[in-house]
Protein backbone atom coordinates (compact mmCIF):
# COMPACT_ATOMS: atom_id res chain seq x y z
CA UNK A 1 0.00 0.00 0.00
CA UNK A 2 3.11 2.58 0.50
CA UNK A 3 4.25 1.57 -2.47
CA UNK A 4 0.63 2.44 -3.91
CA UNK A 5 0.83 5.72 -1.89
CA UNK A 6 4.35 6.54 -2.55
CA UNK A 7 3.48 6.21 -6.63
CA UNK A 8 0.46 8.49 -6.41
CA UNK A 9 1.46 11.15 -4.41
CA UNK A 10 4.87 11.35 -5.21
CA UNK A 11 6.04 10.18 -8.14
CA UNK A 12 2.90 11.02 -10.92
CA UNK A 13 3.61 14.76 -9.15
CA UNK A 14 6.89 14.57 -9.78
CA UNK A 15 6.73 13.66 -13.42
CA UNK A 16 4.06 16.26 -14.16
CA UNK A 17 5.97 18.67 -12.78
CA UNK A 18 9.06 18.35 -14.51
CA UNK A 19 7.17 17.56 -17.88
CA UNK A 20 5.53 20.68 -17.37
CA UNK A 21 7.59 22.79 -19.33
CA UNK A 22 6.72 20.50 -22.78
CA UNK A 23 3.57 20.46 -21.67
CA UNK A 24 3.13 24.22 -21.68
CA UNK A 25 4.52 24.02 -25.46
CA UNK A 26 1.11 21.76 -26.07
CA UNK A 27 -1.01 24.31 -25.03
CA UNK A 28 -3.45 25.21 -22.14
CA UNK A 29 -4.98 21.92 -21.72
CA UNK A 30 -2.66 19.47 -20.87
CA UNK A 31 -0.56 22.25 -18.55
CA UNK A 32 -4.16 23.15 -17.15
CA UNK A 33 -5.02 19.65 -16.42
CA UNK A 34 -1.04 18.45 -15.32
CA UNK A 35 -1.64 21.33 -12.80
CA UNK A 36 -5.08 20.42 -11.34
CA UNK A 37 -4.18 16.47 -11.38
CA UNK A 38 -0.82 17.83 -8.83
CA UNK A 39 -3.42 20.34 -6.95
CA UNK A 40 -5.79 17.06 -6.50
CA UNK A 41 -3.27 15.17 -5.68
CA UNK A 42 -1.40 17.07 -3.10
CA UNK A 43 -5.22 17.82 -1.31
CA UNK A 44 -6.15 14.28 -0.93
CA UNK A 45 -2.18 13.34 0.62
CA UNK A 46 -2.21 16.34 2.80
CA UNK A 47 -5.77 15.32 3.81
CA UNK A 48 -4.51 11.71 4.18
CA UNK A 49 -1.27 12.48 6.19
CA UNK A 50 -2.39 15.93 7.88
CA UNK A 51 0.59 17.83 6.16
CA UNK A 52 -0.65 21.27 8.06
CA UNK A 53 3.17 22.71 7.80
CA UNK A 54 2.49 23.24 4.28
CA UNK A 55 -0.51 25.76 4.93
CA UNK A 56 0.39 27.12 7.99
CA UNK A 57 2.61 29.80 6.94
CA UNK A 58 2.02 33.71 5.83
CA UNK A 59 2.40 33.20 1.14
CA UNK A 60 -0.64 30.21 1.47
CA UNK A 61 -2.44 32.59 3.96
CA UNK A 62 -2.22 35.69 1.74
CA UNK A 63 -3.14 33.58 -1.14
CA UNK A 64 -5.85 32.12 0.28
CA UNK A 65 -7.59 35.74 1.16
CA UNK A 66 -6.63 36.70 -2.45
CA UNK A 67 -8.53 33.25 -3.21
CA UNK A 68 -11.75 34.45 -1.38
CA UNK A 69 -11.39 38.19 -2.46
CA UNK A 70 -11.88 36.87 -5.81
CA UNK A 71 -14.80 34.53 -4.98
CA UNK A 72 -16.96 37.81 -3.49
CA UNK A 73 -16.34 39.67 -6.46
CA UNK A 74 -16.99 37.53 -8.71
CA UNK A 75 -20.07 36.86 -6.74
CA UNK A 76 -21.06 40.42 -7.31
CA UNK A 77 -20.25 40.47 -11.06
CA UNK A 78 -22.57 40.79 -14.19
CA UNK A 79 -21.57 37.34 -15.51
CA UNK A 80 -21.61 35.39 -12.39
CA UNK A 81 -21.22 32.13 -13.70
CA UNK A 82 -18.87 33.31 -16.01
CA UNK A 83 -16.61 35.22 -13.66
CA UNK A 84 -16.95 31.65 -11.25
CA UNK A 85 -15.70 29.50 -13.41
CA UNK A 86 -12.23 30.67 -13.62
CA UNK A 87 -11.85 32.48 -9.90
CA UNK A 88 -13.16 29.46 -7.95
CA UNK A 89 -10.63 27.12 -9.23
CA UNK A 90 -8.00 29.66 -8.96
CA UNK A 91 -7.15 27.58 -5.95
CA UNK A 92 -5.21 25.09 -8.14
CA UNK A 93 -1.90 27.24 -8.63
CA UNK A 94 -1.62 27.63 -4.56
CA UNK A 95 -2.30 23.77 -4.20
CA UNK A 96 0.18 22.96 -7.07
CA UNK A 97 3.19 25.51 -5.16
CA UNK A 98 2.58 23.93 -1.38
CA UNK A 99 2.64 20.19 -3.70
CA UNK A 100 6.19 21.58 -5.60
CA UNK A 101 7.25 22.54 -2.02
CA UNK A 102 6.56 18.92 -0.71
CA UNK A 103 7.90 17.48 -3.30
CA UNK A 104 11.40 19.19 -3.23
CA UNK A 105 11.79 18.77 0.63
CA UNK A 106 11.13 14.77 -0.27
CA UNK A 107 13.53 14.78 -2.89
CA UNK A 108 15.08 17.94 -4.51
CA UNK A 109 16.73 16.27 -7.41
CA UNK A 110 13.37 17.17 -8.60
CA UNK A 111 15.20 20.26 -9.30
CA UNK A 112 18.21 18.94 -11.68
CA UNK A 113 15.14 16.80 -13.36
CA UNK A 114 13.29 19.91 -13.97
CA UNK A 115 16.74 21.87 -14.58
CA UNK A 116 17.36 19.43 -17.65
CA UNK A 117 13.68 19.09 -18.45
CA UNK A 118 13.88 23.22 -19.00
CA UNK A 119 16.77 22.74 -20.90
CA UNK A 120 15.64 20.65 -23.38
CA UNK A 121 12.59 22.30 -24.12
CA UNK A 122 14.85 25.58 -24.91
CA UNK A 123 17.21 23.72 -27.30
CA UNK A 124 14.61 22.33 -29.15
CA UNK A 125 12.21 25.54 -29.52
CA UNK A 126 15.41 27.62 -30.03
CA UNK A 127 16.84 24.88 -32.60
CA UNK A 128 13.27 24.62 -34.04
CA UNK A 129 13.07 28.68 -34.26
CA UNK A 130 15.77 28.61 -36.31
CA UNK A 131 15.15 26.49 -38.93
CA UNK A 132 11.67 28.00 -39.33
CA UNK A 133 13.89 31.30 -39.79
CA UNK A 134 15.85 29.89 -42.49
CA UNK A 135 13.89 27.48 -44.07
CA UNK A 136 10.48 28.95 -43.91
CA UNK A 137 9.32 25.32 -42.27
CA UNK A 138 9.88 23.82 -38.84
CA UNK A 139 10.31 20.57 -38.27
CA UNK A 140 6.66 19.55 -38.43
CA UNK A 141 6.29 21.33 -41.87
CA UNK A 142 4.61 24.48 -39.80
CA UNK A 143 5.20 27.66 -42.28
CA UNK A 144 6.98 30.78 -40.89
CA UNK A 145 4.00 33.23 -39.43
CA UNK A 146 4.66 36.27 -41.44
CA UNK A 147 8.09 37.13 -40.52
CA UNK A 148 8.43 35.60 -36.83
CA UNK A 149 8.80 31.87 -35.88
CA UNK A 150 6.30 30.26 -33.79
CA UNK A 151 8.78 26.85 -33.32
CA UNK A 152 5.78 24.15 -32.39
CA UNK A 153 3.52 26.85 -30.91
CA UNK A 154 1.95 27.22 -34.58
CA UNK A 155 -0.06 30.48 -34.82
CA UNK A 156 0.82 31.46 -31.79
CA UNK A 157 3.85 33.57 -31.54
CA UNK A 158 4.68 33.31 -27.86
CA UNK A 159 8.01 31.50 -28.42
CA UNK A 160 9.82 34.79 -26.90
CA UNK A 161 7.74 35.00 -24.71
CA UNK A 162 7.80 31.41 -23.09
CA UNK A 163 11.63 31.52 -23.26
CA UNK A 164 11.45 35.09 -21.68
CA UNK A 165 9.77 34.01 -18.74
CA UNK A 166 11.50 30.59 -18.31
CA UNK A 167 14.79 31.82 -18.56
CA UNK A 168 15.03 33.12 -14.81
CA UNK A 169 13.67 30.04 -13.25
CA UNK A 170 16.16 28.16 -15.82
CA UNK A 171 19.38 30.81 -14.38
CA UNK A 172 17.80 30.45 -10.36
CA UNK A 173 17.89 26.74 -10.66
CA UNK A 174 21.35 26.29 -12.36
CA UNK A 175 22.92 28.63 -9.89
CA UNK A 176 21.01 26.30 -7.16
CA UNK A 177 21.94 23.37 -8.75
CA UNK A 178 25.73 24.79 -9.08
CA UNK A 179 25.89 25.70 -5.58
CA UNK A 180 24.10 22.31 -3.86
CA UNK A 181 25.61 19.39 -6.57
CA UNK A 182 28.53 21.18 -7.94
CA UNK A 183 27.86 20.56 -11.73
CA UNK A 184 30.82 18.80 -13.58
CA UNK A 185 29.64 19.78 -16.79
CA UNK A 186 29.91 23.13 -16.57
CA UNK A 187 30.97 23.49 -20.38
CA UNK A 188 28.13 22.81 -21.96
CA UNK A 189 25.51 24.96 -20.31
Amino acid sequence: INEKSNLFFEIIPSLIIIFLPALLISGPFLSDLGVTLVALLFLINSIKNNLTKYYNNHYFKFFFIFWIILIVSSLFSEETFLSLKTSLFYIRFGLFSLCFWYLVEKNNKILINLFYSIIICFLSLIVDGYIQSFLGKNILGWEINGSRASSFFGSELILGSYISRFFPILFGLFIFIDQKFKIKNKKLL
